[in-house]
């Protein structure tokens, strides 16, 4: 995760943390009787200091895992596609496993990811092993 990215996750954090305590804090003062507002404010109060960071919290949250998966989804296909150039186009699943940083399943999911936005064709060898050849 980047610095900006480790940066946002800390204001959704505080953003949630402050929904939190401005909830609590109006709910204690409707539960208790001693809010100073009448009950439409309180709601209203509660729904914009409240809910609405809340809900903005979390939206952030998801937005920053859905870059980061992203974006290691596309390192993945990098590495494997630099690899198919080393090996002259032939790799297989150990291939991948064995000359770069990822485990056998996340070399496995890459070329089947790359196989379905056709970068390459999937071919069984003599021996049973399934073998992707790329088109370089």
């Amino acid at each position: 995760m980047r610095g900006s990215e480790k940066l946002l996750v800390v204001v959704a954090v505080l953003l949630s943390a402050f929904g939190i305590v401005m909830l609590a804090g109006v709910c204690i003062g409707i539960l208790e009787g001693t809010s100073n507002y009448s009950l439409v404010t309180d709601v209203l109060l509660t729904t914009l200091f409240g809910i609405l960071p809340l809900v903005s919290s979390v939206r952030l949250y998801k937005r920053i895992r859905q870059a980061v998966a992203r974006r290691m989804v596309e390192d993945s296909e990098k590495i494997v596609l630099q690899l198919a150039q080393q090996h002259h186009g032939t790799l297989t699943v150990v291939d991948v496993a064995a000359n770069s940083a990822l485990t056998v399943e996340q070399a496995k999911e890459t070329l089947h990811q790359l196989n379905l936005k056709s970068f390459n064709e999937m071919d069984v060898s003599e021996t049973g092993t399934i073998v992707y050849k790329f088109r370089i």
